[in-house]
Order: C-alpha cells, then sequence, then structure tokens
C-alpha cells in the first residue's frame, strides 16, 4: 500500500493554515462593514428628532413644538390635516427621511391619534424592534382608549429600556382597567427612576386609595 511522501503532507498542510488565518483575518476585516450593533433607544429617538424620552401624562405636548414646525407652518387644530399633507408629499420624494416621520407621528398624537398609530405600525414592518414606533404606538393606543394594546407596545418598549415615562405609561393603562394592583406596581417602579415624578406620585396615590377602599378579598385584583 503506498503512501505520499511526508514532504506533500507538510505543503498541504502548510496551505490550508495559511487559507485558514486569510479567512480569519477576512472574517475581521468585513465584520464591521457587514454588521453594526443596534442603535440605542436615545439614538433613535434622536434619528427621528426626538431629543428626549417622555415623562409621565406629558408624553408629547412638552416637546411637540419643534415638529409642528415645517418650512412655516405651524401644526394647530385649525390646520393639522394640511401640515400632514404637506408632510406626505415630502415623503414621496424623501422615504427614508427619519425626521419627517417623527413629525407626522408628534403631529399624530396631538390631533389625531389613528395617524400616528398607522405611521409607527409602517415603521415597525420594517423594523419590528423600532423603539420610537413602539413607544409612540403605546401613546397612540392609549390616547385611542385601547388600554391593552398601549400595555403590549409599552411592554415591548421596556424591553429595550425602562424609563419613567412608559411606566406610568403602563400605570395609567392598568388603572383604567381597574387592575389597581399592576398600577400601584408600575407606578413604584417609575418612582424608582425618577422619585420627583409627580405623574408617578399621583397615580400611585389614587391606586393605593382603590385598593384601600375596595374589600379584602379584591385586595390583590
Amino acid at each position: 500500500m503506498s503512501t505520499q511522501p511526508p514532504r506533500r503532507w507538510v505543503t498541504r498542510l502548510t496551505v490550508c493554515v495559511v487559507a485558514c488565518f486569510g479567512l480569519i483575518a477576512l472574517g475581521a476585516f468585513l465584520a464591521p462593514k457587514l454588521w453594526t450593533p443596534p442603535a440605542s433607544p436615545a439614538e433613535q429617538l434622536q434619528a427621528y428628532g426626538d431629543h428626549h424620552h417622555h415623562h409621565g401624562d406629558h408624553h408629547h405636548h412638552d416637546h411637540v413644538s419643534g415638529h409642528g414646525h415645517l418650512s412655516g407652518l405651524e401644526a394647530t387644530a385649525e390646520n393639522y390635516r394640511q401640515v400632514l399633507k404637506e408632510i406626505d408629499r415630502r415623503l414621496e420624494t424623501e422615504p427614508d427621511n427619519k425626521r419627517l416621520r417623527g413629525a407626522k407621528v408628534h403631529i399624530g398624537l396631538d390631533y389625531e391619534p389613528t395617524v400616528a398609530i398607522r405611521e409607527c405600525e409602517k415603521l415597525l414592518r420594517d423594523n419590528p424592534r423600532d423603539y420610537f414606533a413602539l413607544t409612540h404606538l403605546a401613546y397612540g393606543h392609549y390616547s385611542n382608549g385601547e388600554m391593552e394594546r398601549a400595555v403590549h407596545f409599552a411592554t415591548a418598549a421596556l424591553n429595550q429600556e425602562e424609563t419613567e415615562g412608559l411606566l406610568v405609561l403602563i400605570g395609567h393603562a392598568h388603572f383604567q382597567r381597574r387592575k389597581f394592583s399592576l398600577a400601584r406596581d408600575h407606578y413604584q417602579r417609575a418612582l424608582a427612576i425618577k422619585p420627583a415624578s409627580e405623574a408617578a406620585k399621583l397615580g400611585l396615590s389614587r391606586a393605593e386609595a382603590q385598593l384601600a377602599a375596595a374589600n379584602p378579598l379584591d385586595g390583590t385584583q
């Protein structure tokens, strides 16, 4: 039974080793170009022109004015539909302009929550983890009285970052559904993040009052 000369085996082994090191080097070079770490929640918000997190009840009114202005147009209760049409016109030529989409969502939350909900649903189709879309869907559904949906999307956003504003929103939604223990728990978590939160303090007081007034057998509702 014949065998290959040892020298040929050494040559083949050398070629394999060199090839392996070459592939490793190529992977190290290409990896940063092919994959980038996901943007943080704060970075995602900034991409839409939303420069800070939501706090308690002031989920959009405290900063929407920056979005309400678009080339000299200010969104008001009387003309917001015209402003939305102008945004849609611009989005036809700039479909990836996140600041325009952010403006549309904020104006929708102020005047017509269904508009904000539809826009955020489009964003989630492109990126199911879009923190801006998840957060604003929660507020949109809350404004529409859809508490279960509000809790669903707020919880999904909390999986990326836990904020006082989202915890207060969930507390409010549970309170509306008469889930007072759950409401209390979320207000307490909000206060752990921001002890000065007036919305969380008020919500907690109301939830505890409801629990105290309830029949002891219902105290875990």
